[in-house]
């Protein structure tokens, strides 16, 4: 694990997301259960329960997924995406990465972006979804945190609305988990 941990900090302060800090903090990092798509590859999450207790949450509600599902069912044509590291692109203000600090084995470091583990993470993800498609969600699209639907009636919408969500997520600089995107699926595995 601490080969995995070295390698995935090493990137990410390469790519400055997270830098090293002086500050000490009881936040520590854990691994967890991967994810099915990639059974070899541990997640990391933080440990911040201290933490989030003193940050006030965000009460951006979740999508109601039986509603979602019962929108996407009524069209013919159907594609799944998924984020690929979702939280590494939602930024956390300047003066509050001090406060995003967390403890490994190399060290302390502050956090430039949100992480596994923090209090308003999924809350904050579902608000940045809607921003990026708040003219197509539930028209085109349902989105549920980092997993994005489109559904259309016909073939040549279907293309026109995959085209228009691909290019949003390029010029928002997100980018789709190559493991777990369906394009005209007869069939969807949701979540």
């Amino acid at each position: 694990m601490y080969a995995e941990l070295t390698k995935q900090l090493t990137e990410e302060e390469a790519l400055g997301r997270i830098y090293r800090a002086e500050h000490d903090t009881n936040v520590l990092v854990l691994f967890v259960k991967p994810k099915r798509d990639d059974p070899t590859k541990p997640r990391r999450s933080l440990d911040a329960r201290d933490r989030n207790e003193a940050i006030d949450p965000n009460h951006t509600p979740l999508p109601n997924i039986e509603e979602l599902m019962e929108l996407v069912a009524a069209r013919k044509y159907w594609s799944k995406i998924d984020l690929a590291d979702e939280y590494h692109n939602i930024r956390i203000e300047e003066d509050s990465e001090q406060h995003f600090t967390f403890l490994t084995h190399m060290g302390y470091y502050h956090s430039r972006i949100i992480q596994q583990g923090d209090r308003n993470a999924p809350a904050t993800m579902v608000r940045a979804m809607y921003e990026v498609f708040k003219y197509m969600v539930l028209k085109d699209l349902v989105r549920y945190i980092d997993h994005i639907i489109i559904f259309s009636d016909t073939y040549e919408e279907h293309v026109a609305n995959l085209r228009k969500v691909l290019q949003r997520l390029l010029d928002e600089k997100f980018w789709l988990k190559a493991s777990k995107y369906q394009f005209f699926s007869k069939r969807l595995d949701i979540l």
